[in-house]
């Protein structure tokens, strides 16, 4: 459901590539969804880190595999010291794509690719809302009932 909103929500805005909104919503949407509103703040952050490591290292990298493993590694490292983190897919693929296609305007790819992302998170952390709004609800109605 996330996922559909995400992308729903990106083409309405007229992002260029839609479907990042999508995807970022369905790597960052945990089973639980306490999980998912607990690190949503870390995966944001995450992907700024991708963004910022892909623009700084398009400067000077080329778009080699190893030089893509390079972004990867550098972003991941990065992203784990930062956010503390165990999983900084995110940040590893924003600066693998940014190196590998899009070295020559690395800033808006960037930018473009952040919002996006950070979009499809926070649809997928509001989403993971409505089984605590609903828990509260029946709560709720339990304590009425019961006095």
């Amino acid at each position: 459901m996330g996922a559909v909103l995400a992308l729903s929500i990106a083409r309405w805005i007229g992002f260029d590539t839609p479907i990042f909104a999508l995807i970022a919503a369905v790597i960052v949407t945990d089973r639980n969804p306490a999980e998912t509103r607990r690190l949503a703040i870390r995966r944001v952050i995450s992907t700024a880190i991708g963004a910022l490591c892909g623009i700084g290292l398009a400067q000077f990298l080329g778009s080699s595999a190893w030089e893509a493993g390079m972004a990867i590694f550098v972003s991941i490292v990065a992203s784990i010291a930062v956010t503390k983190l165990g999983d900084p897919k995110l940040a590893a693929y924003l600066s693998a794509l940014i190196v590998i296609n899009y070295a020559n305007d690395p800033l808006h790819y960037a930018l473009d690719r952040f919002l996006e992302t950070a979009l499809g998170i926070v649809v997928a952390w509001v989403i993971s809302l409505v089984p605590r709004l609903i828990e509260l609800e029946e709560e709720e109605a339990k304590e009425k009932s019961a006095g």
